[in-house]
């Protein structure tokens, strides 16, 4: 038994440069100029490659951005609700219990908008 895999690739191999002498033997029964150019398909794979790792980079700074400003809206709308308390109810607690709440609370909050927006 030797390589499987090995007759389908070489075969699909052998086929595409056979597709590609025939597709150059109409052009040139064509009348069509034609010459073997290499540089212009690598020039093309190297911008969409970089075109992508651009994109990827633009799609993870605008998400980033949106995630903390919404972070940041909802610190400033929960630390202003708290600092309307009283006195009183304020110190019904300490103020690692207050922190561990708030705490929380935003990352129960952030998670299900992760998780929400992921589903999408």
């Amino acid at each position: 038994m030797g390589n499987i895999a090995g007759g389908p690739c070489a075969a699909g191999f052998v086929w595409l440069v056979h597709c590609g002498v025939c597709l150059a033997g109409i052009a040139l029964a064509a009348g069509l100029p034609s010459s073997l150019d290499i540089y212009v398909p690598g020039g093309g794979i190297r911008f969409f490659a970089l075109l992508r790792t651009v994109a990827r980079y633009t799609e993870r700074l605008y998400n980033h951005n949106t995630v903390l400003t919404l972070l940041a809206d909802l610190r400033y709308r929960v630390f202003g609700d708290l600092t309307r308390l009283d006195d009183a109810s304020l110190r019904r607690r300490r103020v690692g219990e207050w922190l561990s709440r708030l705490t929380s609370d935003i990352d129960a909050w952030i998670a299900c908008i992760y998780a929400c927006w992921c589903r999408q």
